[in-house]
């Protein structure tokens, strides 16, 4: 909706009530997260984990057992081309909204994902099918 109905947003000719990310993010603070829905504690984790899915994203992902060093110079690589000038530029002609989360964001994005209770994966997936 940001990229492809900025002007409707701008004139507030619609609304956005729900927010389909883990937690609330600092341009909507009135709108509700995925993550904040629910009755029970456990229906909050159910949704947070689906949401998850969209607050990694098309993140880069590297396999477990990666030396530190390496993890820590592909993070700054991916830093820097975030940084580019002429990236930053290719992303404003395309029209395209870049905000990526820090490796280490990611990592316990993932993290606490892989960690849910078993109760919760089931409902996950009796509830969206995977």
């Amino acid at each position: 909706m940001k990229v492809g109905k900025q002007a409707w947003l701008r004139e507030k000719k619609i609304r956005i009530i729900l927010q389909t990310t883990p937690e609330r993010v600092a341009e909507l603070p009135e709108t509700p997260s995925l993550g904040e829905i629910g009755d029970k504690a456990e229906d909050r984790q159910v949704f947070a984990l689906y949401a998850s899915g969209s607050a990694i994203g098309r993140s880069l992902l590297a396999p477990p057992g990666v030396p530190a060093d390496r993890v820590k110079t592909l993070r700054d690589a991916f830093q820097a081309m975030v940084k580019d000038s002429e990236f930053a530029g290719d992303l404003q002609r395309m029209n395209v909204e870049l905000e990526p989360l820090p490796g280490e964001a990611v990592a316990q994005l993932v993290a606490r994902a892989l960690a849910v209770p078993a109760a919760v994966r089931e409902r996950a997936k009796g509830a969206f099918g995977r």
